[in-house]
This record gives C-alpha cells, structure tokens and sequence, in this order.
C-alpha cells in the first residue's frame, strides 16, 4: 500500500516540475519505468458501488489511447464510478470467511482430539524438566520417516481447507506448512517435557515434510516422487511401550506400517518407453520394522505396484481432492519382499 501511495505521489511531483523544465517525455519516460501502471491503475481506483473496496482511477482510457506522448491532465485524476467488469472485485479473490471460522473450529477440535490421545499415551505419567535428546536407534528410525510423513499430510489438509475458503493455491500452501510445523513443533515441545526429550532428528524430519508438498508446487519434477503409508494395527497397538504410563498409538505402532517412496514411472521413463508404461501406474518402495520391541530388530524391504489415484479417479473438483487425499495411501497391490529374502506377494498391504 505504500508503494502505491508513494507512486501516486511520484506521478503527481513528476507532472509538476515537467511543467516547468519542459521535459515531458522524458519525465515519463521515468514514471513508466519506475511504476507498474496496470498495478497502480487497478490499485488506485475510487468503487463508488461497493462499502468494502475504495480505490482511485488514475489513468483513464484517454491516456492509454493517447499513447506515450500524453501529459497527465487534472482530468485524468478525477475519479469515477467502477461501471466496467474490470472495476468489480473478482468474487475469486475474496476470502470466504464463513467457511474459513469452519475451517478453524474443525481443525482446532481435531488438533485438541490428537493432544488428548496422545497425552494420554505418551506424555501424562513421563513429565520431566526440558531437556533435548537424539535416539538414533528406536524403532530402526522408522519414526524419522513417520514424522516427513506426517508433515506433508498436516500440510496437505491445512492447505486444502484453506483452498476451500478461496485462500490462493500458493499462499495456501505456505499456510499449511507453517501450520503444520507449528503442530509438529508443539509435538516436540511436549516430547521435550517428557522422558523422550526434545529430538532434533525427529524436528528436522518434521520440517521437511511440511514444506516438501510446497517445494513440490516450485518444482513439478519432485511430483513424481511420493510418500506414501499401508498400515494395519499390529498386537502392540494400545499395549504397554518401553516407558511407565506409556502404551502404543497409532503414530508409534511401527509393527503395522510400511512406508512406501511411490515413484511415477510414466513420467520418469524415456518418452519412448513411457508409451507403453502406465500412466496411473507407479512403482513403490516400502521399508518396515519388524520384531521393533525385540532385540532382533530389523528392516524389510519391498518392491511394489502403486496406483496413482489422480489418475484413475476424474480430474474434476471434489473428486481431484480425493484422489490426492487417497495418494497418502498405498493400496494393497502385487509387491516382492527383496530383504530379507525373497518373498513373492500376490497382493500385500502390510503386517
């Protein structure tokens, strides 16, 4: 806004003193390269038919088709009434407001519902000062790879919500990030007061997850390239963890979770060989933890069909924002186990 002010002003220093120095052209010349005068125009226009947007026209018509040669009359200050399409505010830059407080109570009781389960869980009988520390060894790091996951889901809805409010994709997106960050980072906050501690590992993990969907949005290429999670609950799930007052949740049940790096063949291919390859049809990686509460702990690995739902599902309003919903989820499919040993699976999921 101050720019525009300052411009205004600039223009209007600038009339006068080429009235004295004759230098019209010249002056102009300046004015036009130093301002945008599309965005000063659109900026600095009185809407006499609106009580919510007041701007000033400062360029009418007249000067447009007079050309470069034209010297900024009274006239082409007076303001007038928005009457042309241009002058009436898009309805899709306005902020729907209703849907944004409903945005905002239904994640706010969402994130109320996750603290209560997991202090419940985790944090109510461990209470400690704060304190940081780093376990590279639990659960074989699974969890490092839990919390990229999680990120980029607490982003996704955040930003999705927001877009339904007609929040602008991008600015969604850096929203979302931030809010998901700022979950995460409570998360964290609270491991800190507890016998966890504050993990910077598990912060970094975090970090990138949030902001990984909004690197994608800069660069495409990274599209071809995804997160994804099968899970079902394994026989630890809400019994006793490694701690006093501790049980597993959902999020710490590593026994039933395979995360999966869903690669876009179709696109990662050679345009020759893409023609022939899928295009709905990627490949998957999975990594699992196996006998996690044992001290023969270890690692699977997977090789998998995937299934690109943006795809197979139609590329039209809702159905656009299920099927990237439903590509958080890697569903059940032909999959090898290539470690330990080779193991074939007509369909595989998890467990």
């Amino acid at each position: 806004m101050c720019r525009r002010v300052f411009g205004a002003v600039l223009l209007s220093l600038l009339f006068f003193v080429s009235q004295l120095s004759g230098q019209e052209r010249a002056l102009l010349a300046v004015a036009r390269g130093f301002l945008d005068f599309r965005e000063l125009r659109s900026s600095l226009r009185l809407d006499l038919q609106s009580s919510r947007r007041h701007s000033f026209n400062l360029f009418d018509s007249r000067l447009e088709s007079r050309g470069n040669n034209h010297i900024l009359g009274v006239w082409d200050f007076i303001p007038r009434n928005a009457s042309s399409a241009e002058d009436v505010p898009s309805s899709q830059e306005d902020i729907k407001y209703g849907r944004l407080a409903i945005v905002g109570g239904a994640l706010a009781a969402t994130i109320a519902g996750i603290h209560i389960y997991q202090m419940n869980g985790w944090w109510k009988e461990n209470r400690t000062s704060f304190h940081f520390r780093e376990d590279l060894n639990y659960s074989r790091n699974i969890d490092k790879i839990g919390h990229v996951y999680a990120g980029s889901v607490l982003t996704f809805v955040f930003s999705k919500a927001l877009e339904w409010s007609n929040v602008p994709e991008s600015k969604a997106l850096l929203f979302g990030a931030g809010a998901s960050l700022l979950f995460q980072s409570y998360v964290e906050l609270e491991d800190g007061f507890s016998a966890w501690g504050f993990d910077r590992v598990d912060f970094a993990s975090d970090i990138v997850g949030a902001w990984y969907p909004v690197v994608q949005h800069h660069i495409p290429y990274l599209k071809n390239f995804n997160l994804k999670l099968s899970y079902l609950p394994s026989q630890n799930i809400n019994k006793p963890g490694g701690y006093p007052g501790q049980k597993h949740l959902v999020m710490d049940d590593y026994e039933g979770q395979v995360f999966w790096l869903s690669l876009n063949v179709h696109n990662l291919l050679p345009r020759d060989f893409a023609r022939v390859w899928p295009e709905f049809l990627p490949l998957a990686i999975g990594i699992k933890g196996r006998d996690i509460e044992h001290s023969n702990a270890h690692l699977e690995f997977y090789v998998a069909l995937d299934y690109d739902m943006t795809k197979i599902l139609p590329d039209t309003g809702f159905l656009k924002t299920v099927g990237e919903a439903l590509n958080f989820i890697h569903f059940p499919s032909p999959a090898v186990r290539i470690s330990p040993g080779v193991v074939f699976y007509g369909l595989y999921f998890s467990r």
